[in-house]
């Protein structure tokens, strides 16, 4: 049986590179856009025209309330307070990782992936049962993003593939060439 990957799709080079590599490697491919604020909608408007391309299913999700509720005031309090805060971390860990895997089982889809630049490593916990699984930095140490994923739970981290952590960004850029994909995400780079 094919295993189903959501793929949360930013409508960026890396994300659509991760679509195209999965696919290429198997998987039953969906893509999730969020859009955060009213400036995301161009994004998923991109994410869901390759997607299309793609030949995968595509869903956006509006979580602009929450995501003002859950990263931006928090965001605001941290600065009133005279801390700096760190949105992405926050974000990835109750954000967007949380609502990937929600969305994951309502599309009965196994795995989640993104366009980090981060490795997965998987150990076996001392008592043999149960596995471990670690943020490794990916090849490209200009675009490591292993920092910004450090809380995420080992639930999230089980479910999570990261197809760019092998890979440096000229490469992946090399690679959506090859794949006629190059037009893909060009003015639209996370950050």
């Amino acid at each position: 049986m094919q295993t189903s990957v959501l793929v949360g799709m930013s409508g960026g080079i890396d994300s659509t590179a991760v679509c195209s590599m999965l696919l290429e490697q198997g998987y039953r491919v969906v893509g999730l856009t969020f859009v955060t604020c009213d400036a995301s909608f161009a994004a998923a408007e991109a994410a869901a025209a390759l997607a299309k391309r793609l030949g995968i299913e595509h869903y956006v999700d509006d979580v602009r309330d929450e995501f003002r509720q859950q990263v931006v005031q928090p965001f605001i309090n941290s600065y009133l307070t005279g801390t700096t805060p760190n949105p992405c971390v926050n974000c990835n860990r109750m954000m967007k990782f949380s609502l990937l895997c929600r969305w994951a089982d309502r599309l009965g889809c196994e795995k989640i992936a993104t366009g980090h630049y981060v490795k997965i490593q998987e150990e076996s916990a001392s008592s043999g049962d149960e596995k471990r699984y670690y943020i490794v930095t990916g090849d490209d140490p200009r675009k490591d993003q292993s920092y910004f994923l450090w809380r995420l739970t080992q639930e999230q981290l089980s479910r999570c593939i990261f197809p760019l952590g092998g890979w440096k960004k000229n490469d992946v850029c090399s690679y959506l060439g090859v794949n006629n994909l190059d037009e893909a995400g060009k003015d639209v780079e996370s950050m």
